[in-house]
């Protein structure tokens, strides 16, 4: 009854509005239509495969009145053209989210709303074949993805961080970590590490602490860098990448054997996935907003 005493006091809305509120939604449309099907044969993905009924294919049986589902909702507020007002509050909202040059995301106003775009500064679209999957088809292709000229002109107006002591030492901190991991795996003797007995001696009284003193004790001595790619920008260092994507070319590195059929060394399969890993950075001045919402 709210909503008819509402259109008697002569404010905007209709009896399909008063209706609505007091009884149900009905069917919602998108372009004429009702909801299309994504590839997996679901609307939305609470539903099953191919599921016909009206309540899955976008007909809302709640009101406003006595509360909808969350499907019923995004339904109502987010996949229809005609009413979709949420969907064009994100995008007005998020409109003004750019990726500034140094790969921070910021709001039209100047706040930082992510210090690093996606927190590796990588194109979504671009960083496919930094994949381990595609390593091989990056090897088969090394001519054309390293050109003398491009490559060489990157290295002298970027540089490389391979070389800086920073990155020799967090390599040695990260090799240390998992060795420190297999040497605390009591479980299991296949990884367990080779030990000389003078050394086995000098970690007993160690080794017979407990967990929390010998953390205390790492922390007191071990030094603690921070990302490579905080303080060096992915986009204007070659070889500044995330600690994930280190893991993935020496694993590829080390446990693939075609990089000799090819004749093609260590060193400069990585310096190649260094340069692809480059050129897949986000571009300065992407309205990233507009894409997320």
């Amino acid at each position: 009854m709210l909503g008819y005493s509402i259109r008697e006091w002569q404010y905007s809305g209709s009896s399909v509005n008063a209706m609505q509120m007091s009884f149900l939604l009905g069917q919602q449309e998108l372009e004429g239509k009702r909801p299309p099907m994504m590839p997996s044969g679901r609307t939305l993905p609470s539903f099953r495969s191919y599921e016909y009924s009206p309540r899955s294919g976008g007909f809302v049986d709640g009101s406003f009145l006595s509360g909808i589902r969350s499907q019923e909702y995004f339904f109502h507020s987010v996949k229809t053209a005609r009413i979709g007002y949420l969907q064009r509050c994100l995008m007005k909202h998020l409109e003004g989210l750019v990726v500034n040059y140094d790969l921070a995301v910021r709001d039209s106003d100047g706040s930082v709303v992510q210090f690093q775009y996606s927190e590796d500064g990588l194109a979504v679209e671009k960083c496919t074949y930094l994949k381990e999957a595609y390593y091989p088809f990056l090897v088969a292709n090394q001519s054309l993805i390293l050109r003398d000229n491009e490559y060489s002109h990157i290295v002298k107006m970027c540089g490389s961080t391979n070389d800086k002591p920073k990155i020799k030492y967090l390599k040695k901190f990260v090799h240390g970590e998992k060795n420190r991991e297999l040497a605390d795996d009591d479980n299991n003797d296949s990884t367990r590490l080779k030990i000389s007995d003078e050394t086995k001696i000098r970690m007993t009284p160690f080794i017979n602490y407990s967990h929390d003193k010998r953390e205390q004790y790492n922390h007191g001595v071990v030094k603690f860098y921070s990302p490579v790619t905080q303080d060096d920008l992915p986009a204007s260092n070659l070889g500044a990448i995330t600690e994930r994507l280190d893991d993935l070319i020496r694993n590829y590195m080390s446990t693939n054997d075609k990089l000799d059929r090819t004749k093609m060394d260590k060193n400069t399969c990585e310096k190649m996935i260094h340069f692809k890993s480059l050129k897949s950075c986000i571009d300065p001045g992407e309205s990233v907003g507009i894409l997320a919402a």
